[in-house]
């Protein structure tokens, strides 16, 4: 018999076996947001679990301290409360994993035979040779759950679940949309990226509401610091969901299956309830295309986009993106070796463009390095890197889901007091109730949201990783061609010919493919906003990470140079990663002579690493 390949022993595995034998430390007085520390291990995971358990931050919910954390699939009360006890056993098999890193300390928890299951909580204790340890690279604790923030929040998932139906082409003539955006522009529903987005939104660090108007709601791109909410520019869908792929030799139109209009789902109390104790629904019962083959249309809804959510791969619309821009020869950014010398870098005052003695592109183009075939793989290699990273996230920060905060909302508002009154009193949440006297969320999936946390959201960190790679390889300034636009119905395009049509460039309407397909899932009413703006910026964190680490291993002379979601601009090669803030001078993140080739990157300076990069916004 063969013997069995022994595991490779990495510095955390030595930590957690020191741990294991450890008690875990006291809990302290406060909802932890203390640095990532895998030497005792992830600190903040283990001590944000340990609160959990001691109740800390939850006086208002008493006994029921469980309702204000993700605990689907667990059994619940009338009320959709979760039992003490069963919420106790989870946590604490949580906290024990955080000690031991062994898999088995969470197979204790039985489920009903036929009920969901958890999705995957262990790829975020996993390690990738690529990636820092996961459990560094950390985002901040979310809005609290009685916070005015998380009110805002549920108010605008309101407003999404009742103009899912409305097309975007017609949100300016709407009465309901016009009553959102009046609403919206009145919530503090957004970062304010001149304060420091890495910190939780508290007191004079908490959110800020933004004057809307219908060429900014339900938009992303609000980190952007010179110019919040620029993705204003053109239509609500970005172009890579709307011009044809050429995949190969085939030709792919991006007409889609959809959901059937005015189906909601979750709205009548015993079916909700049923739901979060885990019962399984079918996802496609209300998808027309599936049930009605050849009846296809044109993403012109938001439960459109929502359905595209619901069941596309996680990177398959920035693959997409990049076939549409490899196929169409854009061309790509200035620091390819086989192209032009890297340019200037912005806020340096005298730098010069980085000189190089190769002339790689008088005789030669890129291939499986700085070539088409580099930037499909690693666009897709970004992916299952940003899914470990906030996989690990997921399960320490526990945030409910939308729908539950509903059903507290609508079923038991005493337990977050003050903002239960803000969101029953808004036009959102009446509306709403018009159609589903309940007062629970409509969801647009049947089965609502997936069987794991709310933040950060999976969706949203490949978003950003993907996007951040096709930034790094294309000219993010060159304009869009032929721009479209669907039809009201969704039947055919149309060309955009409106008076910005000529500022669409390759860059933005990147920026504009990750809002969309993150902001897609909060459309369903899976997601919270604050879910898509941490998890973009953790996903552009990986991704330098990513490149970082392979910086050493290439001959050519290179530069990556490209925008971040927050406006500044990032310059990586091989003597590291420089980060300009907007209007501001560049700041070295991370050096090139802090890992040598051919040696790989030590797993000791991982939190190194990940911390530096939280520089980056």
């Amino acid at each position: 018999m063969a013997k069995k390949k022994a595991r490779r022993t990495t510095s955390s595995d030595t930590a957690r076996r020191q741990n294991a034998k450890k008690k875990p430390a006291a809990a302290e007085p406060a909802t932890p947001t203390a640095t990532n520390d895998c030497e005792r291990p992830c600190q903040v995971s283990q001590q944000r679990l340990q609160a959990i358990l001691d109740n800390i931050d939850c006086e208002m919910l008493g006994k029921h301290v469980g309702a204000a954390f993700f605990h689907k699939g667990l059994q619940h009360d009338s009320d959709g409360l979760v039992a003490d006890v069963d919420f106790g056993k989870f946590v604490e098999s949580l906290a024990t994993l955080n000690q031991t890193g062994n898999p088995n300390d969470l197979v204790g928890i039985a489920f009903e035979p036929d009920n969901r299951k958890w999705v995957n909580p262990l790829s975020g204790w996993s390690v990738d040779t690529e990636l820092s340890d996961p459990c560094f690279h950390h985002i901040p604790a979310p809005p609290a759950l009685t916070s005015e923030e998380a009110a805002a929040e549920a108010i605008e998932l309101y407003w999404m679940a009742n103009l899912r139906d409305i097309p975007f082409a017609r949100w300016g003539s709407d009465e309901n949309a016009n009553k959102a955006i009046e609403e919206l522009s009145d919530q503090k529903l957004y970062i304010d990226p001149t304060k420091d987005v890495n910190a939780p939104p508290t007191g004079s660090n908490g959110y800020v509401s933004r004057t809307l108007d219908v060429a900014t709601l339900f938009r992303g791109g609000d980190l952007f610091a010179p110019d919040p909410l620029r993705e204003r520019v053109g239509p609500y869908l970005s172009q890579f969901l709307t011009q044809e792929i050429p995949y190969g030799t085939l030709r792919v139109d991006q007409r889609v299956v959809y959901g059937q209009p005015y189906r909601d789902y979750m709205v009548d109390v015993d079916e909700w309830r049923a739901i979060q104790n885990g019962e399984p629904r079918t996802p496609n019962e209300n998808v027309i295309g599936d049930t009605l083959p050849g009846t296809l249309r044109y993403i012109s809804t938001m439960r459109d986009l929502a359905t595209y959510v619901h069941f596309d791969q996680l990177y398959q619309a920035y693959l997409n993106a990049a076939l549409i821009l490899l196929q169409n020869s854009y061309p790509f950014g200035e620091g390819n070796p086989y192209g032009q010398a890297c340019p200037a870098y912005p806020g340096i005052g005298s730098s010069q463009p980085r000189s190089s003695d190769q002339k790689l592109g008088q005789n030669q183009e890129g291939f499986g390095t700085f070539g088409g075939a580099h930037v499909l793989s690693l666009v897709t290699e970004a992916a299952t890197r940003a899914l470990k990273a906030v996989w690990r996230q997921k399960w320490t920060h526990l945030r409910l889901r939308p729908e539950v905060y509903g059903g507290l909302v609508s079923r038991v508002p005493n337990l977050i007091g003050a903002a239960a009154d803000t969101v029953t009193a808004s036009a959102a949440y009446r509306a709403n109730q018009k159609r589903h006297p309940t007062g629970l969320l409509p969801m647009a999936f049947p089965e609502g949201s997936p069987m794991h946390p709310a933040y950060g959201a999976g969706h949203a960190t490949v978003a950003g990783a993907c996007v951040t790679i096709l930034k790094a390889f294309f000219k993010e300034s060159e304009q869009i061609r032929s721009p479209k636009i669907s039809s009201a119905c969704g039947q055919h395009l149309e060309d955009y010919d409106a008076a910005d049509a000529g500022y669409l460039t390759v860059g933005m309407e990147l920026d504009k493919l990750a809002a969309n397909i993150s902001i897609g899932r909060n459309m369903a009413g899976v997601h919270w906003r604050s879910d898509y703006t941490q998890s973009i910026l953790l996903g552009q964190r990986v991704a330098v990470d990513m490149l970082y680490r392979q910086s050493r291993d290439y001959v050519e002379d290179f530069c990556f140079h490209f925008t971040t979601y927050g406006g500044g601009e990032v310059h990586l090669d091989k003597d590291g990663v420089d980060y300009a803030p907007p209007g501001a001078m560049k700041q070295t993140v991370l050096s090139g002579a802090s890992h040598g080739h051919p040696d790989r990157i030590a797993r000791d300076q991982d939190k190194d690493i990940a911390d530096a990069l939280l520089a980056i916004v």
